[in-house]
């Protein structure tokens, strides 16, 4: 009964090296998800309006690992050319993770050390989630868009 088994198991084996054996790609167009934008579109959008030292910045898409740093660097250029207030207009973000959460607390506390304002302009529902879900929403700055 063993041999039988075992010469079983070659013969399937042999069948798989089989040059007529087709592997099944990972994903296919068909399968691939509807929400992933396309290879060259940004995950994050970023438009910014300035007048009278206030500068605000509209985000929209993600703000996560792989867009973070833009954002922050956009901060960073803003507040080095003089503006004393930053807007962070959130109501068109549709993610953010703990690496966006992570970069606004950062401002926040930044804000209170170096003497410039920071405002936050609420998201939608699943951005705002974190901030509840954090207890962030009673600390942080939100204010009506």
């Amino acid at each position: 009964m063993v041999d039988r088994l075992q010469a079983r198991g070659s013969h399937e084996r042999a069948a798989c090296r089989d040059s007529s054996y087709r592997r099944i790609p990972e994903q296919t167009p068909a399968m691939s998800s509807p929400a992933s934008p396309p290879p060259n579109e940004p995950l994050l959008r970023m438009d910014v309006a300035t007048a009278a030292g206030t500068a605000r910045v509209r985000l929209a898409g993600d703000l996560d690992l792989s867009t973070e740093p833009a954002v922050r660097a956009r901060v960073a250029a803003l507040r080095g050319d003089g503006s004393t207030r930053i807007v962070l207009d959130l109501a068109e973000l549709d993610f953010i993770d703990s690496t966006g959460l992570q970069l606004i607390l950062e401002l926040y506390g930044d804000a209170a050390q170096d003497s410039f304002t920071l405002a936050l302009v609420p998201g939608g529902d699943a951005v705002q989630r974190v901030f509840a879900v954090t207890g962030t929403a009673e600390v942080l700055p939100f204010i009506e868009g």
